[in-house]
């Protein structure tokens, strides 16, 4: 047997510690809620009488601080009243060292952007969602005909959200993304069928270089090449979008406050159909039912250790929500 000291690491410096989830938050509620469907203890065989905190909530209770706190901020940098209507400049700033999001390619991030009058009421948003995390137009409960990416008439070529920086309907979102197509033209979110990828709008980390290492392979796709923030380099991590808002006079005279959030779906609906479309074909029935049971039964309205909806509408916030005043007219148009 060794002696302690040839067999201790050593303690490096100038060394950060790296927690890797991937804000996986619905993987975790399976787990949690259908622990004989996963095949998950709950609690460790080995000591049954540990007083310790269980593995489940902890690993929870990380994605979640790291959500909230470690991974992006959103802003409104600029408001404005405007004859008709408002106009605002948002901010998002990844503040991880990697592209956000990250990992798989279907995992998205979108902006809400909602007008509020002064008893809290909604006259204008872009980026809703439904009680199963579908993105909505405006306030219609219409999916918005991008949502999930067909085309709208038979013949037709698949629709997607495109890169913004201007929007001005509430049938535009901001979606932070990966799209590739197969070879065939139709979207994919296969590893095996991907051939083109037709968007790539993540954030960048910042310091990311046009000239660095592996620059072609992680270079932005689609019309955010054309964005100025995502041609600066090096990158400082951030993208910021106008909102141009017309809103009717009987509207304008009720403007009240902006509010901005930054919402997180591991799992979006569009790639949740995808797999539930073969739910009684193929090779992996089992597997593809086992799944379909579990989303069709997920209780998303659980909450945390403070009594908070983590996983409201299919999706996850991160950072704080963003809430400014709209400044009023000296001359109001009406």
């Amino acid at each position: 047997m060794l002696p302690q000291e040839d067999i201790t690491l050593p303690v490096r410096e100038n060394f950060a510690r790296h927690v890797l989830y991937g804000l996986n938050v619905p993987l975790n509620a399976y787990a949690q809620q259908f622990p004989l469907l996963m095949g998950v203890r709950q609690l460790d065989f080995w000591s049954p009488h540990s007083q310790i905190a269980v593995p489940l909530l902890v690993t929870r209770d990380t994605v979640l601080q790291i959500a909230g706190q470690e991974t992006a901020d959103i802003t409104i940098k600029s408001l404005k009243q405007t004859p008709n209507g408002l106009a605002a400049t948002v901010v998002v700033k990844n503040k991880t060292g990697h592209f956000f999001p990250s990992g798989v390619g279907f995992r998205r991030a979108f902006i809400e952007f909602r007008v509020l009058d002064d008893e809290g009421s909604t006259l204008w948003v872009s980026g809703s969602t439904d009680s199963v995390g579908v993105i909505l137009d405006g306030e219609t409960g219409q999916p918005l005909d991008t949502e999930f990416l067909e085309p709208k008439h038979p013949g037709g070529r698949p629709k997607f959200q495109q890169h913004h920086e201007t929007i001005t309907r509430q049938s535009q979102v901001q979606i932070y993304e990966e799209l590739s197509k197969d070879s065939a033209g139709s979207f994919t979110t296969s590893f095996l069928h991907r051939v083109k990828t037709v968007k790539d709008n993540r954030l960048r980390a910042m310091g990311w270089r046009r000239t660095g290492p592996y620059a072609e392979e992680t270079k932005p796709e689609g019309r955010s090449r054309l964005d100025r923030d995502y041609q600066k380099s090096p990158n400082k991590g951030i993208d910021g979008i106008v909102y141009q808002v017309t809103l009717p006079k009987v509207q304008r005279r009720r403007i009240h406050s902006v509010e901005v959030r930054l919402l997180y779906q591991s799992t979006p609906p569009y790639y949740l159909r995808d797999r539930f479309a073969s739910a009684n074909a193929g090779p992996r029935i089992e597997d593809t039912n086992r799944l379909f049971y579990m989303t069709s039964h997920l209780n998303t309205d659980a909450h945390d250790r403070e009594g908070k909806p983590y996983l409201e509408d299919w999706k996850i916030q991160i950072g704080n929500t963003h809430t400014r005043k709209v400044p009023r007219l000296s001359s109001p148009p009406w």
